[in-house]
């Protein structure tokens, strides 16, 4: 049995053995407690607003304010969301703030046609491989392929959601790129598809395919996991809950092993098992929120599949056992800061498992809504008026920061971005 198998196999016997009851370990917060949380998110973003308004765009403004700004987002997390000070070291880290902010610079820097949307979605890989550098004794940093691995994301799914492209295109796209990943020097066929093999190309820059064979094969792996994902789309293949619950596993599973390799260029069977189990964890935590627009996309996931005719109450009691599960294999990473790698992981799995519910409440009965409602640190009904209150990707004064900030780089910042594998220089 393939590494590959070995490791689904794990994610699914961990999956039968998980528990459908509710998990009542969970916090329940009462309406005054609810109260509390909702003023202080009111205080904080108004002084975040406030700072913002004061710097009127300006980026200089801005970086004067830094530590202020961080202040008030550490705040933000703590009193609202209960983190600890521990927890906070390290998502609101110098370095994570450095490494998020030059690839937002970067990503624009190299293309300056990516919309912000698109940018953030690329940034969420980027988080997930800071959060291993951390994890595997590394420095926290934005390299060559930390930026390519994380821009793939963007830009395959665009091509391939592209309704301008014949299905037969699409597909003979994706035979292109099986190639290209195998170390094919494939010709672009479109401007698109040449950025795509441009980040190939970096990670060519930094890892000799000769040296690292492994870590090729595990962008093969998330390739073929994300082509064979085309038959959840309805009408495809003829799949039953196990097949598609499998597909969503191996797409997952495949793209943080990646993560891994093409930070260290090897890992160990102990760290690759964990990076599997994590982030097959990951794509079924991103499947229970995108219920609402895989189900209208017709996109039949495990759980869009499985909710055509049910209620899905007791997957997700399912979904969050699981999740107890995942956290205790992150001791495989043997680090000594496993403990608050598996805190933070475990206000992931209550805050987006919870609030997934309330995102998409046509799916469960109304007693277990109601019952998610008190799992929450903010009423329903506030979220919902205030979602937009923090949402900066709409808000044209960030891009303005963001051109100021591209414009006042230093020269050498985006020099890996200039980089050319061997292969190419020799063609």
């Amino acid at each position: 049995m393939s590494s590959k198998m070995s490791h689904a196999k794990i994610v699914l016997d961990y999956w039968n053995s998980s528990d459908s009851t509710f998990p009542e370990s969970m916090r329940v917060y009462n309406q005054a407690e609810q109260t509390a949380c909702e003023r202080q998110f009111e205080r904080l973003v108004g002084s975040i607003k406030k700072k913002a308004k004061k710097a009127n765009g300006s980026y200089q403004a801005l970086r004067l304010q830094k530590n202020e700004l961080l202040q008030d987002m550490a705040d933000f997390f703590r009193h609202v969301f209960d983190y600890s000070d521990e927890q906070l070291q390290l998502i609101i880290s110098e370095p994570m703030i450095k490494s998020s902010w030059k690839f937002l610079k970067a990503a624009r820097h190299y293309d300056p046609e990516i919309t912000i949307d698109d940018a953030f979605q690329a940034m969420r890989n980027v988080w997930i491989m800071n959060g291993l550098q951390l994890l595997m004794g590394m420095e926290i940093k934005l390299t060559p392929s930390v930026f390519a691995y994380s821009m793939l994301y963007p830009y395959t799914d665009n091509y391939l959601d592209d309704n301008n492209i014949s299905t037969w295109d699409k597909i003979a796209f994706v035979e292109r790129f099986s190639d290209r990943l195998s170390g094919k020097l494939i010709e672009p066929q479109n401007s698109h598809e040449e950025r795509i093999y441009d980040m190939v190309e970096l990670i060519e820059s930094e890892w000799d395919r000769a040296l690292y064979p492994k870590l090729y094969q595990s962008l093969l792996d998330i390739h073929t996991a994300q082509a064979t994902s085309v038959q959840l789309i309805a009408g495809i293949a003829d799949l039953n809950f196990d097949d598609r619950l499998m597909i969503c596993v191996e797409k997952g599973g495949t793209s943080v092993v990646a993560d891994g390799y093409l930070l260290s260029g090897t890992i160990s069977d102990d760290v690759e098992t964990f990076l599997y189990v994590y982030g097959a964890y990951l794509q079924l935590m991103d499947d229970l929120q995108d219920l609402t627009s895989d189900s209208d996309d017709g996109v039949l996931t495990a759980f869009a599949y499985a909710a055509k005719d049910r209620a899905l109450d007791k997957l997700w009691n399912k979904v969050s056992a699981l999740g107890q599960k995942v956290i205790e294999q992150a001791e495989l990473m043997k680090s000594d800061l496993v403990p608050v790698f598996q805190s933070l992981m475990q206000r992931s799995v209550d805050f987006f498992t919870v609030d997934a519910v309330r995102t998409n409440k046509a799916f469960y009965t109304d007693d277990f809504v109601v019952e998610m409602e008190k799992r929450l640190p903010l009423g329903p009904e506030f979220i919902k008026k205030k979602s937009g209150s923090l949402e900066i990707l709409q808000n044209p004064m960030f891009e303005k920061v963001l051109q100021q900030a591209i414009a006042l780089s230093v020269d050498d910042e985006f020099a890996f971005l200039n980089k050319k594998s061997l292969l190419k220089q020799q063609a």
